[in-house]
């Protein structure tokens, strides 16, 4: 049953979000909470090859050059400058 207070929006709609690296359609409510600030603009999705939800969280959707096999796993823990050692080069 639909809600009166919300829109009723099917997910083939054509006018919505699109991946740009794969072309998949998104929804607008993944463009607006891990795609670019203030457009629908999304770089990478769950369907891109190799991308996954830790990805998308670490901002992989709002950089077009976001690479999983060199930017997945760069969080503060994960980075010996903040564990007392010398940073990657």
């Amino acid at each position: 049953m639909s809600r009166p207070d919300r829109p009723n929006w099917p997910p083939t709609d054509s006018s919505a979000p699109q991946c740009r690296t794969c072309g998949a359609r998104v929804t607008r409510q993944f463009a607006r909470v891990f795609g670019a600030d203030g457009t629908d603009a999304v770089f990478h999705c769950p369907d891109c090859e190799g991308i996954c939800g830790r990805d998308l969280k670490q901002g992989a959707a709002t950089r077009p050059d976001y690479d999983p096999e060199r930017d997945r796993g760069r969080t503060s823990e994960n980075m010996p400058v903040f564990n007392g050692g010398e940073p990657d080069e």
